[in-house]
């Protein structure tokens, strides 16, 4: 879901350099990350690109210093896991599921999410945590 990346970090798609083509749905996630036209030129000539340039056309979400990266994303998936739960399924389902059709069924897929996460206990304790000024404990982590 998100990518933190090493300031010395390269990144790219070398297989064309071998005769070959990125398999495993390179051809297809890269693209959605980062634009048809960039996906394209980093398949087409195989040089990787450094981790700023990486996080400038979005293939990154952070860059750290050099040896950083691990605990930098411990730390990002501290602080996700403390978020409620069900609401983290519902904003991968809609990413995901909404992505791969059109927009007025992406948000389709979002309403229908949207209405499901009022029937959880997760958003009551959410709106009482808000409510009375404290952090949320939330059950479904």
């Amino acid at each position: 879901d998100m990518r933190v990346v090493a300031a010395n970090a390269r990144l790219g798609q070398p297989e064309i350099k071998l005769g070959l083509f990125p398999g495993a749905g390179g051809t297809q996630r890269l693209p959605r990350l980062v634009g048809a036209g960039r996906a394209l030129e980093l398949m087409y000539i195989g040089e990787p690109v450094g981790a700023e340039e990486a996080y400038r056309i979005g293939l990154a979400n952070r860059v750290t210093p050099e040896g950083e990266a691990l605990s930098e994303a411990r730390e990002l998936a501290g602080n996700i896991s403390g978020m409620a739960g069900v609401a983290l399924r519902y904003i991968q389902q809609a990413v995901n599921r909404g992505m791969s059709t059109s927009l007025d069924e992406g948000l389709r897929i979002e309403a229908d999410l949207f209405a499901k996460i009022f029937q959880t206990e997760d958003i009551r304790e959410g709106v009482d945590a808000f409510i009375n000024k404290r952090a949320p404990n939330f059950k479904h982590r």
